[in-house]
């Protein structure tokens, strides 16, 4: 969130005033708003080396190697931008995912 947001989304009650340092979930733009925050800061990664779906990043590669390679640049730049992803939910080195409700996998028939 920017820092000039954040007085916009203060309140207050019995027990202070507080403002949220991050996107509070429920907010509508809060999707869109992410969204924008990832594809601008990966970029010239996007379409030739990422794809991205809201909080879904994508790495298709041909070797370990070249999977590995752009996993540790966008590591960085999620370090760059304060993001950290959440273990639990991604996957390395799959050979097949579900990705938006499609199986995708190396199997070329």
């Amino acid at each position: 969130m920017a820092p000039e947001s954040i007085p916009l989304t203060a309140f207050v009650t019995q027990d202070g005033h507080y403002e949220f340092l991050r996107m509070p979930f429920g907010l509508t733009n809060g999707p869109a708003v992410f969204q924008r925050m990832l594809n601008m800061a990966l970029g010239q990664l996007r379409f030739t080396k990422v794809l991205v779906y809201l909080d879904d990043v994508l790495i298709p590669a041909h070797s370990i190697q070249e999977s590995l390679s752009v996993l540790k640049e966008v590591l960085e730049i999620f370090k760059q931008n304060g993001l950290t992803p959440r273990l639990s939910k991604c996957f390395f080195l799959s050979t097949e995912i579900e990705y938006l409700g499609h199986i995708v996998s190396n199997y070329c028939p």
